[in-house]
């Protein structure tokens, strides 16, 4: 995706636009991701695995 725009600064922690957010997201992991390729299906990034509890108030997540 191109973007006609020059981003403040390049530090994800303090800047909010669309400028800075989409060129710095490749740097960075997720627990859980949306599957690309099968929208909205949910897809570990970090994890490998995950488990909900019956109250879905919590989830477990586990990796290597």
């Amino acid at each position: 995706m191109a973007l006609a725009y020059t981003p403040p600064s390049y530090d994800p922690h303090r800047e909010t636009t669309i400028g800075t957010v989409q060129p710095t997201a490749p740097h960075y992991s997720l627990l859980l991701k949306i599957d690309p390729d099968n929208y909205p299906k949910v897809i570990g990034d970090l994890a490998e695995s995950w488990t909900i509890s019956q109250d879905h108030k919590t989830y477990t997540f586990k990796n290597s």
